[in-house]
């Protein structure tokens, strides 16, 4: 599933923390940082619902976040690279 991790690791900083997203989702700590940084298997549908609700996130975010895709990515980091 493609994730932007980048807009996901903001939100999370701004409303709860990391560690405890990844306890209340049920995942290793290790795990949910490699998660978050995009290396290794992404999250799965289950992870994703659980980190909706804990986070939380509004359902467009989850949308904008979840599933995403590389083009949009793409063009996000073109602009972000722009300013």
């Amino acid at each position: 599933m493609p994730v932007d991790v980048e807009r996901l690791d903001e939100i999370i900083e701004q409303r709860n923390t990391k560690q405890r997203v990844a306890e209340l989702i049920g995942v290793n700590r290790s795990t949910f940082y490699r998660k978050l940084k995009g290396e290794g298997k992404g999250f799965s549908v289950e992870e994703a619902q659980k980190i909706t609700a804990v986070v939380p996130l509004s359902g467009e975010e989850a949308v904008q976040i979840f599933l995403a895709t590389k083009s949009q990515k793409r063009y996000k980091r073109n602009i972000i690279n722009q300013l």
